[in-house]
């Protein structure tokens, strides 16, 4: 993963470097600092790949330049609106249908095509313009690069213009931070894959008791992957002097899948749950069209890691489990500790750790495995 290439960790860290001494010495106000970074965020994705930083340079400048067309007109300023999102989703779609290979080197897309949209919704809905620098920055910032959490464009522009200096505390802080984020994606979650690999090795039909044990396996192994990898960028992002927002919110104290899915990776739920009810212009919605939004919601969200079969299942998998829960009215649970409550939060996280098994496993031993759940 992007973190985990020693060169990456170095350029990060004197990336992270830079930022602190300057705030420390207060020597660069906070638009000079924004400049600072930009030029450091430029020059290490240089180092990367300079196709890599070809192709974001001109994703960057075509979004900022769509984000500047405002129409008279609501009509004609909804269409606009609507023809920049899908002008922002385009390069994903084209990578995930085309799959280029090597003719252009493109990382983090999808992550920057959800960055990019929200900072349209911003222009639109605000009447805001964006402002370049902050714009470009949101784009680069390399803690966020590859990977979530998501930022929202207006958080990330209001901690641009007054960038806080880290105290100590919060250095010592983002430094055991790192540090957990490292165990947590180096250690644990390789322990945790040897011992799936040993489990789902062999000719030997699954049974229930080895199912079980894989499908709580990857749920973990993806938990401590990605939650880590989270730590480490929330911790770099506050060495940088932003505080960027959290991802993962103990997803096991879930009693439903709503609120599973405001606890793992929270910050895209949240972009999705306020840009999707933006569109739909509707918050209050009854419980069939709930059920509708959320199938096609997961289904969406699915093909955005990958435009194959087993994402589509994927999708439709976790679509159900969230539309039956909308009809039956299952989405809020009593806050009260209770047998049926603690039930409920293994229900939840055990289904959704079976959607799992397809990020550690490919999509026929997932299904071997399933199955293996039905077989004492």
């Amino acid at each position: 993963m992007w973190f985990l290439q020693a060169g990456t960790f170095v350029g990060i860290s004197l990336i992270c470097l830079a930022m602190l001494l300057t705030g420390r010495l207060r020597f660069l106000d906070a638009k000079k600092r924004m400049l600072l970074l930009a030029l450091m965020c430029t020059a290490f994705v240089a180092w990367v790949s300079l196709r890599l930083l070809l192709f974001y340079l001109a994703y960057i400048m075509a979004v900022f330049c769509i984000s500047r067309i405002r129409p008279e007109g609501r009509y004609i300023k909804n269409m606009a609106f609507v023809f920049s999102v899908i002008l922002c989703a385009a390069p994903l779609f084209f990578v995930r249908l085309w799959q280029p290979g090597q003719a252009i080197v493109i990382i983090g897309l999808a992550f920057a095509v959800l960055r990019s949209i929200d900072a349209i919704f911003y222009t639109h809905y605000t009447d805001e313009k964006l402002r370049f620098v902050v714009f470009f920055n949101y784009m680069m910032f390399i803690p966020t690069f590859t990977a979530g959490p998501v930022f929202r464009y207006r958080d990330f522009d209001k901690a641009a213009k007054s960038i806080a200096p880290v105290a100590i505390t919060d250095f010592a802080e983002a430094f055991k931070r790192i540090v957990r984020g490292l165990l947590k994606s180096i250690v644990v979650a390789q322990i945790l894959m040897q011992i799936f690999a040993h489990f789902s090795q062999g000719d030997t039909p699954y049974t229930a008791p080895v199912s079980v044990l894989l499908v709580v396996c990857s749920y973990l192994i993806l938990f401590f992957d990605l939650s880590g990898y989270a730590d480490i960028a929330i911790a770099f992002g506050r060495l940088c002097g932003f505080t960027v927002p959290e991802n993962f919110k103990k997803p096991w104290r879930s009693a439903s899948f709503t609120q599973f899915w405001r606890s793992w990776h929270s910050t895209v739920s949240d972009w999705i749950r306020e840009h999707v009810h933006v569109v739909l212009h509707n918050k209050q919605m009854n419980k069939p069209k709930a059920a509708f939004a959320a199938m096609v919601v997961m289904v969406v969200m699915a093909l955005w890691h990958g435009f194959n079969f087993p994402t589509l299942i994927m999708g439709a998998y976790l679509g159900t489990l969230l539309a039956l829960e909308n009809l039956l009215g299952l989405t809020s649970p009593k806050k009260k500790w209770t047998p049926v409550r603690v039930l409920r939060c293994f229900a939840v996280n055990f289904l959704f750790g079976v959607n799992t098994l397809l990020f550690v496993t490919d999509f026929q031993n997932a299904i071997d495995i399933v199955s293996g759940l039905f077989r004492v």
